[in-house]
């Protein structure tokens, strides 16, 4: 039989174990509580930089038409066509997601025709684009691996206008250099870090130009005053090498 003073130790002794647990138990609560684990921020999207020196070549088709003015008046109207090959270099630089930067180009150009001589069918006149070159200011907005641009700026190209068979009292022929204007926009998209391909689409107007008297055969006689404008559309295809 328990006595009194056996049953008072028990309830000091179930007071002390309680007080015990009530204790422990914020700690052992917090020994288990288990955190979320924190989500790391995500790193920025990768942006490629555009900025920097560069060189490529590139291929164009281009059509256009080679206007003859006579004392003034429009005469005839040659439509040219052809292929152009060459090489551009030029630089970059990249303004958060602005690209402005600058390029030359020279080529080498098919873009030529011919059609019976205006007044006289018996003579054939012909006109040609010989070479081309555009040095071109560019503004772009890069969109990662995108770039997409405008471009302007100054056209040099040589010019060949021929009448066949050579006219009594005519050279046949005439030659020279031209510099007008040139207006477009494109598309270059990175392959590679130092890689990347474009698409280009360009108006150029070389300007009116005075052919000299007794040149090529001209509205029915060589000798009279007379002018030709070149103008043409083109297509380019390129690919530029970083470095």
């Amino acid at each position: 039989m328990l006595s009194l003073g056996d049953f008072e130790l028990n309830k000091l002794l179930l007071a002390a174990g309680l007080l015990a647990i009530t204790i422990a138990s914020p700690t052992v609560a917090a020994d288990l509580q288990i955190e979320a684990p924190s989500l790391a921020a995500l790193p920025d999207p990768v942006v490629d930089n555009w900025s920097g020196f560069y060189a490529g070549v590139f291929g164009s088709y281009s059509s256009g038409t080679v206007e003859t003015y006579t004392d003034g008046l429009l005469g005839s109207e040659i439509g040219v066509s052809g292929p152009m090959i060459g090489a551009d270099v030029g630089f970059n630089i990249q303004l958060d997601n602005i690209v402005l930067g600058a390029e030359g180009d020279l080529a080498w150009s098919g873009v030529e025709g011919s059609e019976a001589c205006d007044d006289d069918p018996f003579f054939n006149c012909g006109r040609s684009i010989t070479w081309l070159s555009t040095v071109r200011g560019r503004a772009g907005l890069a969109l990662d691996k995108v770039l997409l641009y405008a471009t302007a700026g100054v056209a040099i190209g040589g010019i060949n206008a021929t009448t066949q068979p050579t006219p009594a009292n005519s050279d046949g022929e005439y030659s020279d250099t031209f510099v007008g204007w040139t207006v477009g926009a494109g598309a270059e998209v990175k392959l590679t870090e130092t890689i990347s391909a474009r698409a280009e689409y360009a108006y150029t107007d070389l300007g009116s130009h005075d052919i000299p008297e007794g040149t090529i055969y001209s509205e029915g006689a060589p000798d009279v005053n007379a002018s030709i404008h070149p103008y043409f559309h083109s297509v380019k295809l390129g690919l530029n090498f970083a470095f």
